[in-house]
C-alpha cells in the first residue's frame, strides 16, 4: 500500500536518487529486507506504473508552473 510506514521511507530515501537495495535496506532500520522491503518496492512500482500518466501530466504542470516563476 503506497502511503504505509515502510512506503514513505522508501521513497523519502530514493528522493536523494538511486541506490543499490541493499544500501536501501541499510538506510531504513527495522525494514525487513526479505519480505517487507521487496513487496513494499514492488506495490510502489505497480502503483507508479497504474498512475504513469497522471504522475507525468503533475510534473508537467509543476515544471511548467516553476519556469514561469523564475521569469
Amino acid at each position: 500500500m503506497v502511503g504505509d510506514k515502510w512506503s514513505v521511507l522508501i521513497i523519502g530515501t530514493l528522493a536523494e536518487g538511486p541506490v543499490r537495495y541493499s544500501e536501501l535496506a541499510d538506510a531504513i532500520p527495522g525494514i525487513d529486507p526479505g519480505t517487507s522491503l521487496p513487496s513494499t518496492v514492488l506495490d510502489l512500482a505497480a502503483w507508479s506504473a497504474d498512475h504513469h500518466r497522471e504522475i507525468r501530466d503533475h510534473r508537467n504542470a509543476f515544471d511548467a508552473e516553476a519556469t514561469r516563476a523564475k521569469r
